[in-house]
């Protein structure tokens, strides 16, 4: 009987250790990865920890630590950060899981949502940056002191920007409340920000410049040039064509909100401005095998808020049976990027040949431009193939004669 209750009491003690909530502190490059409960944790200096399942109740980084949340996998369900507090240049990566109360990020600490959600809030401030590509943000992001917050795609029920913060949005979908408050900046140039029955409002010296073309003001707005005045619906499209309309709730006499027309697009050869571009292959043999010759189309325009670039349609000239290129119409080149083709030739017919490409692009202003495509080559034998052809005709001429003579 004795050893059965010595049993039984160590199987009690192995379940009361899974259960229990067991802090760390991590330091130095120390990691950790997370699968049961922990009540606290602390990271310092360069030590990290990845949050695979289960939950954190209070999560501290510090210094120039880590934090990665991530959602389902081989250790069962996602993680969870009831508080999470970054400091100190910290970096914090949310791939998946929740935050299912608060995120702060504080002291030049860097925050990416990828994915998951943030239940309530974020709140960033001390110079702070937050970067948004997916996920959901539940309650709301709040920015403050001289901290930036980009956000590129996912979902934020609403922002609202404090001090000389600055917001740059091009992607996602924002919705409920949108406001510029103290001397901050808001930059939209892309996205869905009217999804959700979004309210924007400038106070103080803030601003929220929309950053499109064809805007349009109805319902008791009016446009003074740049300047969007009064409140009511705007609406007009982003670089790549998409059509939006933002309820506009309010602006105090200094604060503005702006309808900013984007930068026409600049097509080019190359990163600098090149309207004609010359490729000569040169002099090759009679059925050689000459690799394609790369080149390259570029939007040189500003990257921030200019046009994207269409090819539309090229027209040749010359031989072009011989000198051909991989051009195809495209849409929708994004200022700063380039598109990659390949121009050939055909070396089954001896003889110099040039081919001529007029490249005609525009982008969504009708801003119309050309770029115009050379290529030449010369096909001729090599002098010793051309000495051996001439030998054998000679010889050949001799052999006539002499058959003649005869």
């Amino acid at each position: 009987m004795r050893r059965s209750i010595v049993f039984l009491n160590v199987a009690a003690a192995v379940v009361l250790a899974g259960t229990a909530r067991a802090d760390f502190v991590l330091s130095g490059t120390e990691h950790l990865d997370v699968d049961i409960i922990h009540n606290t944790g602390v990271l310092w200096d360069s030590s990290s920890v990845n949050v695979f399942s289960n939950t954190i109740y209070d999560l501290y980084a510090h210094n120039n630590s880590n934090v990665n949340v991530f959602g389902e996998s081989a250790y069962g369900f996602g993680g969870h950060v009831y508080d999470l507090y970054a400091y100190d240049n910290s970096n914090v990566n949310i791939f998946g899981g929740t935050i299912v109360s608060h995120l702060a990020a504080n002291d030049s600490s860097k925050v990416n949502v990828s994915g998951g959600t943030v239940s309530s809030k974020i709140n960033a401030s001390g110079a702070s940056n937050v970067n948004i590509s997916g996920g959901s943000i539940g309650d709301g992001l709040f920015v403050n002191d001289t901290s930036s917050v980009n956000i590129s795609g996912g979902m934020v029920w609403s922002l609202t920007a404090y001090d000389t913060s600055s917001v740059d949005i091009s992607g996602g979908s924002v919705g409920g409340w949108l406001s510029a408050r103290n001397t901050s900046s808001i930059d939209i140039s892309g996205g869905m920000i009217s999804s959700y029955n979004t309210y924007l409002g400038a106070y103080d010296t803030g601003s929220i410049t929309f950053h499109g073309y064809d805007f349009r003001a109805t319902g008791g707005l009016t446009l003074n040039g740049e300047k969007v005045l009064g409140a009511g619906l705007l609406t007009g499209k982003w670089s790549d064509g998409m059509s939006w309309v933002a309820t506009i709730h309010e602006t105090t006499p200094d604060a503005t909100i702006q309808a900013a027309v984007l930068a026409p697009s600049v097509a080019s050869f190359a990163g600098a401005p090149t309207l004609v571009h010359e490729i000569d292959f040169g002099t090759v043999n009679p059925g050689d095998s000459v690799p394609g010759e790369p080149f390259a189309i570029w939007n040189l325009a500003d990257p921030k808020w200019s046009m994207n670039l269409d090819l539309l349609s090229m027209v040749g000239s010359g031989d072009t049976g011989l000198l051909t290129a991989s051009l195809s119409p495209f849409t929708d080149l994004a200022a700063g990027q380039s598109h990659s083709f390949t121009a050939w030739i055909d070396t089954s017919t001896p003889g110099d040949f040039a081919a001529s490409y007029v490249l005609n692009l525009s982008d969504r202003l009708g801003t119309g431009q050309t770029l115009t495509l050379n290529l030449r080559a010369s096909v001729v034998p090599e002098p010793s193939t051309l000495i051996l052809l001439a030998t054998g005709t000679l010889g050949l001429t001799a052999a006539w004669w002499r058959h003649r003579r005869r």
